[in-house]
Parts: structure tokens; C-alpha cells; sequence
């Protein structure tokens, strides 16, 4: 290698690490699932990339003016076991996260409101209801932040089964006179209202605290699908709006000493971000 005066890459620099080591190892195994490493480590080294500071790859596959780092080009198509930002789009692992929706009754119990999308859902759909279906927990996560106060001006802003948090938490924040300090925007589906009557059901208070914003084709009445189901949310005492939320819903609910709690999919979190960015606000998505 020709010595150089200038200064390396920190792309270069970070190839130059990757390759200090044994000559019998194979750092390309690491960070793969099992299956794979032991076909990686039985493999000669093709090649080691990493990326700068500035998330550009680099490789050795070709050497550069330093002799052994390049910048990948644009249209190079790399290895990837799993994508994280679109999952479906490579190998599925059927690593999920779901928002636990029961409340803790101490009995070792736990239960979740899931949507029907994608393999690892439609794999829930589709097993046997009489039949045992053990699946492995990997842990419980989730914000301490997203934890609502008992007594606090609150807004809970759902999309869909982002509701499933306020769910766990309503029957104690809701207790009382407690409950006059919280309010519920909740975005769904006309496919999706029974989820919303079920819901309100079973939470004393919820339906009273809760604006529901329908989406999507309402059932036509006499068509057996759901028909009617506006009119049962609003028997049992919930606010319903046939149509999209918009920023001026919450005009009226921006006040000093209130914390907005939102959590749905990607394009409306966006938005509610955007409506209430000078507010106190913490969030969680489901975009998967």
C-alpha cells in the first residue's frame, strides 16, 4: 500500500477496524439469526462493509485510493436478512410488537386488540380456536412517558388499534370525577366500529370521554354488515363524526397543563405532530 498524506475517510477508517480480525473468523456472522451463521463462518471472507458517520456503505469488495475502502455505488444490491423499515418487503423473522390492552389484574393474564394485517397476524387468524398456540415473549417495552396521570388534563389521540393503549389504562384514569379531565379522539374504520362498541362496553366512561371519527364506506342500513353501528356508539354515549380529523378538532383542547398522547400509523402521526407541535406531546406509532 502507498503511503498517503492525507487525512482518512472515516468510512476508511471504520473498513481498517472491521478487518483486524483472526484470520479463521468471519465478521460477516455476527448480527445474523442462527441459521445463517454457521453457513457464514464456514465461508472465506468476500468482503466487510460498514458505514461512515454520514450512513454511507463502504466495502472492500473492490479497494480504493487507499487500498482497501470504496464507497459503494448507488445501484450495488446488497445482502439483507430483514428490512426493518418495510418487513414484508424481505425475510420475515415474525418478530412483532403489540400493545398489551388488559388491565393488570395480577393473575400472570395478559390479553392484546390486534388488527388482521400481514403473515404474522393472518397466522393468529387462522389457528385453530380449540387448539393450543404457544408463542414466545421476548419482553415488554414501552415509554414510561406514555403512562397517563390520574387527574391530569389529558388527550389521547388514537388511529385504529392505537387505541389499545388507553384501553389498559382507561378503567382507573376514568374513575370518578377523574374522568371529566380526559378526552379521546379515536380515527377508525366503518369496517372497524365494533371494536369501538365492544370498547365502550366494557370501560365505564369511555364512550362519554370519546370523539369518533369514521372513516372508510359506512354499511348501508338492511345490509347486515355492521349497519347501525353509528347509531349504537352514540346510544352509549360516545361523539361520532362521519369524516376524516383535522387539525381544527383540536383548537379548543390546546390549553396550558394538558399532554396529548397520540398513537397510530405513520401518515397520521405525521400530521398530529404537525397540528400540535407547540404542545406537550409524547407519541408511539405502529408502522411496522
Amino acid at each position: 500500500m502507498t503511503a498517503v498524506t492525507t487525512a482518512w475517510h472515516d468510512g476508511e477508517v471504520a473498513v481498517h477496524e472491521l478487518l483486524k480480525v483472526p484470520t479463521n473468523g468471519n465478521p460477516t456472522a455476527t448480527g445474523f439469526p442462527l441459521r445463517y451463521e454457521e453457513r457464514l463462518l464456514q465461508s472465506p471472507i468476500v468482503a466487510v462493509g460498514t458505514l461512515d458517520d454520514h450512513g454511507r456503505p463502504w466495502t472492500t469488495i473492490w479497494g480504493g485510493e487507499r487500498g482497501f475502502a470504496q464507497r459503494i455505488a448507488e445501484d450495488v444490491v446488497g445482502y439483507k436478512h430483514m428490512n426493518n423499515d418495510n418487513p414484508q418487503s424481505l425475510n420475515d423473522d415474525f418478530v412483532r410488537t403489540f400493545t398489551i390492552s388488559s388491565v393488570h389484574a395480577g393473575d400472570g393474564k395478559v390479553a392484546i386488540t390486534v388488527k388482521r394485517h400481514g403473515p404474522a397476524t393472518d397466522l393468529l387468524w387462522r389457528h385453530p380456536l380449540n387448539e393450543t398456540l404457544k408463542i414466545p415473549v421476548m419482553g415488554f417495552g414501552g415509554k414510561e412517558s406514555f403512562h397517563m396521570v390520574k387527574g391530569q388534563e389529558s388527550v389521547f389521540v388514537a388511529g385504529g388499534v392505537g387505541i389499545t393503549p388507553m384501553l389498559a389504562q382507561a378503567p382507573s384514569i376514568l374513575e370518578g370525577d377523574d374522568g371529566k379531565n380526559v378526552k379521546v379522539l379515536w380515527s377508525l374504520r366503518a369496517e372497524d366500529l365494533s371494536l369501538a362498541e365492544d370498547s365502550f362496553k366494557n370501560i365505564r366512561g369511555l364512550a362519554a370521554s370519546t370523539k369518533v371519527f369514521v372513516t372508510g364506506e359506512i354499511p348501508t342500513p338492511g345490509s347486515g354488515q355492521g349497519d347501525g353501528m353509528v347509531e349504537k356508539l352514540q346510544e352509549l354515549g360516545a361523539e361520532v363524526e362521519i369524516r376524516r380529523m383535522v387539525e381544527e378538532d383540536f383548537a379548543s383542547l390546546k390549553r396550558h397543563g394538558t399532554k396529548f398522547y397520540l398513537c397510530a400509523a405513520p401518515q397520521l402521526l405525521t400530521n398530529l405532530i404537525k397540528w400540535l407541535e407547540e404542545e406537550d406531546i409524547v407519541w408511539e406509532d405502529f408502522g411496522y
